[in-house]
């Protein structure tokens, strides 16, 4: 771990992770507002190749709503990332820790909300990296599980 955020090693392909990653995070309450793919965008700007890497922008809205109503220029934290990368033939997934940053905010009513969303981003990590490889997934779906669930809310 790092101390600005949790990086957990998965055993299943980078393509699959980046399938399955808005659906738990959705589950965990969550909303992806962007995914942006590092690799494609430095391959575009600077001409530079660099491996698979993307980020993924999330909110959870109910808690978000909270934190603005104590902290109006709390929106400068918001969203919180999340990172898929490929090292060495392995995906790695990371979230960022928020309770690490809210020793800059100073404000001591954003704190429960912090350890809200850093437990719930850490589910998320440890959900995807117990999912297994089904022999059905290989043949194309890229779905590992086709769980139905409603979104869960803070």
């Amino acid at each position: 771990m790092i101390a600005y955020g949790s990086i957990r090693e998965v055993t299943i392909p980078f393509d699959m992770v980046i399938n399955n990653l808005p659906r738990e995070l959705h589950r965990k309450g969550f909303d992806v507002l962007s995914v942006t793919h590092l690799d494609s965008e430095l391959k575009k700007h600077l001409g530079i190749e660099f491996k698979r890497y993307s980020v993924f922008s999330v909110v959870n809205l109910t808690l978000t709503y909270k934190a603005l109503s104590k902290e109006e220029n709390f929106g400068v934290m918001i969203p919180c990332n999340l990172i898929v990368y490929e090292k060495d033939g392995v995906t790695v997934i990371g979230a960022l820790r928020p309770t690490q940053f809210m020793q800059l905010v100073n404000n001591e009513n954003l704190s429960q909300g912090a350890s809200v969303i850093e437990r719930k981003l850490n589910e998320v990590l440890e959900r995807m990296s117990k999912l297994k490889i089904k022999e059905k997934d290989i043949a194309g779906t890229g779905h590992l599980q086709e769980t139905k669930y409603e979104r869960a809310v803070a």
